[in-house]
C-alpha cells in the first residue's frame, strides 16, 4: 500500500488513531521536502508553542460555572460581565495548545459511564474565583470557577484534523499517485502545487509560501486583479487552484450577466460562486470552502470593481 493510500485509509476508518495519522503525515511531508506540513504536524503532535497563532479549529467555546456556598447553594453560571472587560477575553474562549494525544486522554477521562461525553474544565485563579465571581450571589462566595470545555467541542476539533488531512491526502493523490514513496522522485509534483494544495486543505486559506523556491507566482488577491481584465482574474483563481472545467463555467456566467447589464455581481455570477461552494463542501471541487468564499470572491469583486464604502 502506498503511503498516501495508508492515510487516506487511516484517515476514514471508524476508529482513527490522530497521533498515528500525523506521523504518518510527517513521513509524507519529509519525504516531499514539504516544511510548512512538517511544523503543522509536529506541532499537531507535540503542542504550539505561546507565541504560535493558533489555528482557528483549537480556539473552542467555554461555558463558565463556579460553585458556590452560603445562601445559595450549588453550581451556577457565570456571567462574562462578572470580569473586568480587559480580563474578558481570556475567559471567553479556550485556546488549546497542548499535544493532541493529551486531548484523547482527556476524552478518555471525561467519558460519562453512560457513554455520554462530559466536560473539560479549565480552572479559574482561585483569587479571581473569589474576588470576581462571588459579586454573583448575595452573601454567598464563590468557592470555585472554571471554564468548561465539552467533550464534544475536542471531538469537533480532532474530527477537524481528520478531515483536513484526508482532503490534502485526496487531492494529493489524484494529481500525484506516487508522492511521498521512496522510490519516485519528490519531484513528481511540484512544490508550488503541494503548497496549495496544503493552504487550501490544511490552513484552510491561500498563503503566500515559496520554501526558498526563486520566480514562483503567487497568489495575492489584494493588487493582483484588475478591474474589469479577465486575464488576471483567470491567472489568479487559476493558481488559488480553481479548475479549468470551473473557470470556463465563470467566464460565461461572466458573458451572461454583461448581457443583462447587471451592475455588481450578476445572478449569473453568484449561482456560479454557490455552486463551486456546493462542490467545495460536497469535496466535489479542487479548493476548499474556505477559498471560495475567500479567495475566489475577493478576486472577482476585485475584477468587477466593487468597493466597500
Amino acid at each position: 500500500m502506498s503511503l498516501l493510500k495508508e492515510i487516506i485509509a487511516e484517515a476514514t476508518a471508524k476508529t482513527v488513531d490522530v497521533p498515528r495519522l500525523l506521523r504518518l503525515c510527517m513521513v509524507l511531508a519529509s519525504r516531499l521536502q514539504f516544511d510548512p506540513m512538517l511544523i503543522w504536524v509536529r506541532e499537531e503532535l507535540e503542542g504550539y508553542p505561546p507565541e504560535a497563532e493558533l489555528p482557528a479549529y483549537r480556539v473552542l467555546r467555554v461555558r463558565n460555572k463556579g460553585q458556590f456556598i452560603g445562601h445559595l447553594e450549588g453550581i451556577l453560571d457565570l456571567p462574562l460581565s462578572l470580569l473586568p472587560e480587559r480580563m474578558q477575553p481570556h475567559y471567553e474562549q479556550a485556546m488549546i495548545r497542548d499535544g493532541i494525544a493529551e486531548y484523547l486522554h482527556l476524552l478518555d477521562g471525561v467519558s460519562g459511564r453512560d457513554g455520554n461525553l462530559g466536560a473539560m474544565q479549565l480552572t479559574w485563579p482561585p483569587e479571581v474565583a473569589l474576588k470576581y465571581a462571588s459579586k454573583y450571589v448575595n452573601y454567598g462566595q464563590c468557592i470555585k470557577a472554571w471554564s468548561e470545555v465539552s467533550a464534544a467541542e475536542v471531538a469537533g476539533m480532532l474530527d477537524k484534523i481528520k478531515t483536513k488531512v484526508l482532503a490534502f491526502a485526496l487531492q494529493l493523490e489524484a494529481e500525484a499517485p506516487n508522492a511521498g514513496e521512496i522510490e519516485s522522485p519528490a519531484a513528481s509534483i511540484e512544490e508550488r502545487r503541494v503548497s496549495q494544495i496544503f493552504n487550501t486543505t490544511i490552513n484552510g486559506a491561500v498563503q503566500n509560501y515559496a520554501a526558498g523556491a526563486t520566480n514562483i507566482s503567487q497568489v495575492a488577491v489584494g493588487g493582483s486583479v484588475r478591474a474589469g481584465d479577465l486575464d488576471s482574474l483567470l491567472t489568479t483563481l487559476r493558481s488559488a487552484g480553481v479548475a479549468e472545467a470551473d473557470l470556463e463555467d465563470l467566464q460565461g456566467a461572466l458573458e451572461e450577466d454583461g448581457r443583462s447589464a447587471a451592475s455588481g455581481m450578476g445572478a449569473a455570477v453568484k449561482g456560479w460562486l454557490g455552486g463551486l461552494a456546493a462542490k467545495a463542501a460536497l469535496g466535489a471541487a479542487s479548493i476548499g470552502g474556505d477559498v471560495v468564499s475567500g479567495v475566489v470572491a475577493q478576486a472577482i469583486v476585485a475584477y468587477l470593481g466593487i468597493f466597500d464604502g
